[in-house]
């Protein structure tokens, strides 16, 4: 649901900002200072700092099929202030991209 909403408020160009299927620019990736320390959280960082920077981002589209293995270690409550943080960062004006 964040990633739809940042694509129909702040215009995100992919509907799932959280997605880790994706292809990134090795000197867009050197300019950025990776500030996410747990894992899940990073997908998120990187696609909103591309953003705010204004990096081309293209959406190819991917099918989410839940497991039927296994148990899935995301744990929402506790992933979520890491969330939080860079959704709404996405809201920043692009202009006050000097410390990213």
């Amino acid at each position: 649901m964040a990633g739809l909403t940042l694509h129909w408020f702040r215009r995100i160009p992919t509907h799932d900002a959280t997605n880790a299927f994706k292809i990134y620019d090795r000197d867009m990736l050197k300019s950025f200072t990776i500030e996410s320390q747990r894992g899940f959280e990073l997908n998120l960082e990187l696609t909103i700092k591309a953003f705010l920077r204004g990096y081309r981002i293209t959406e190819v589209p991917s099918r989410w099929q839940d497991r039927s293995r296994g148990q899935s270690r995301f744990r929402l409550w506790a992933w979520l202030p890491h969330y939080l943080k860079w959704y709404f960062h996405a809201f920043r004006p692009k202009a006050a991209l000097s410390n990213l």
